[in-house]
């Protein structure tokens, strides 16, 4: 395997070397440690979502939403659809799963779609990438109340309680408020915002690892990875391969039912299937900040990340090949 893969894809190997980092030195991220890491997660959060206000290119996303019967159905996928199939994963998968991963696995169904990725992988597929963005910034912004609101429903489900109004209000102020003001800073500092959006995204991408670093280290300072053997990941992984599985097949059949173009049905894969790692992170340390198994909450969406990945890098060449197959 050479350098170069290595330096690709250094994000996905940050996060095998951030669990395993917490494991040797848990001590360094736990709350009550060495470091100051609630102040530092808030400030984190608080940068990562300002940058993508300040990189958000708001004019393209007004002009792209006149096809609202698309953005809806996009939307459907996303915050109705993945959320209630992932009840249906975790209540079937009840006796395998503890609590926690339950809760895991139903977050993971209640995320937004990914920031960049999705308009990565349109763009490479010679989809309609405005249609992306538009989906994307909806759904980032949308799940600041429809994620917390899913799994306050769960919870309550299973006879526990959420404060959903905080909840929703904490998320609004460290995840939409940055981004209100990184838009409202925008047409002043849009050039040099544009010029940086690598080393933001990088930068972004960098404060994801702490964050995942300082939930496995809580999780592993209190206990909760004690008793979850090799066996129960591996089963986790595998309830996420086909929870993957069945999202990509009920896509297909809304895209065949809805007789999309090549361009538009490659952006409606994207953004239905894919579940934002970038935002998710920062979501669960402010949903679950009492937790202590927040690590075991992560887990689901961890594993689903670079599993959507690799399948999307294949459904590239398959929707280019039909986009220029019908020009």
């Amino acid at each position: 395997m050479s350098s170069n893969w290595f330096i690709r894809n250094w994000f996905l190997v940050g996060l095998v070397l951030s669990v395993i980092l917490a494991w040797v030195f848990p001590q360094g991220g736990a709350a009550g440690g060495w470091l100051p890491v609630e102040w530092m997660i808030r400030a984190g959060v608080v940068t990562i979502f300002f940058l993508q206000g300040l990189t958000l290119a708001s004019e393209q996303v007004w002009k792209g939403l006149v096809r609202w019967r698309l953005h809806l159905m996009i939307q459907s996928y996303i915050f109705l659809i993945t959320p209630l199939l992932a009840i249906g994963f975790a209540a079937l998968a009840s006796r395998y799963l503890t609590a926690d991963l339950a809760i895991g696995f139903v977050f993971l169904g209640a995320l937004p779609t990914t920031i960049s990725s999705a308009l990565v992988f349109t763009a490479l597929a010679g989809g309609n990438v405005t249609l992306a963005l538009v989906n994307t910034t909806l759904s980032n912004v949308a799940g600041v109340a429809l994620t917390p609101l899913w799994i306050s429903f769960f919870v309550r489900v299973q006879g526990e309680v959420m404060p959903l109004g905080s909840m929703i209000l904490k998320i609004a102020l460290l995840v939409l408020l940055p981004l209100i003001i990184g838009q409202i800073l925008r047409p002043g500092l849009h050039r040099w915002a544009d010029s940086n959006k690598k080393r933001f995204s990088n930068l972004s991408s960098g404060i994801v690892l702490f964050i995942v670093y300082t939930s496995f280290c809580s999780s592993i300072v209190s206990g909760f990875f004690s008793d979850l053997g090799p066996a129960v990941s591996l089963g986790v992984l595998l309830l996420v391969v086909v929870y993957f599985g069945v999202v990509l097949a009920l896509v297909t059949l809304g895209l065949l039912g809805a007789g999309l173009a090549p361009r538009d049905a490659s952006a409606v894969m994207f953004c239905a299937s894919h579940k934002t790692l970038a935002a998710g992170v920062p979501m669960a340390k402010l949903i679950f900040a009492s937790n202590p198994a927040i690590g075991l909450i992560l887990l689901p969406v961890m594993f689903y990340h670079p599993i959507q990945l690799l399948v999307g890098g294949f459904l590239i060449g398959w929707f280019r090949k039909r986009s220029n197959s019908n020009e």
